[in-house]
């Protein structure tokens, strides 16, 4: 419960949305049985879904960046195809150059955040 709490305090947000596919029954009563210990904002992010998951998928995920093993168009040559390349939005200059600004203001701010806070309590 500890490790929940700690990770739900300081760790909030490093899921953005996670989809199992392919679930069977028995993983849906585990499922069931599990998320009741996890934080309910967490739990909203995951979708169990079952053998009917590719509309789903493609409703969220751009089918050029879904394998078409999971009903997308992406079918990427080489050894592993897409499962081992390093396609993905982290390789996109625009959205990398995106994120570095955001980190440089976030870290312009728990630098003056920390210099402005009253260290003597």
């Amino acid at each position: 419960m500890e490790i929940q709490k700690i990770d739900s305090n300081y760790y909030p947000e490093t899921l953005h949305r996670l989809f199992i596919v392919n679930a069977g029954s028995g993983f849906r009563v585990l499922w069931n049985s599990l998320k009741v210990f996890l934080d309910a904002h967490t739990v909203a992010k995951i979708q169990v879904l079952g053998s009917n998951y590719q509309s789903n998928l493609v409703e969220i995920i751009d089918p050029s960046n879904l394998p078409t093993f999971l009903g997308g168009t992406c079918a990427c040559s080489g050894y592993g195809g897409c499962l081992l390349s390093d396609k993905g939005p982290w390789n996109n200059p625009e959205i990398t150059e995106l994120l570095q600004v955001n980190i440089s203001v976030l870290q312009e701010n728990l630098i003056f955040h920390s210099a402005t806070s009253d260290h003597t309590k």
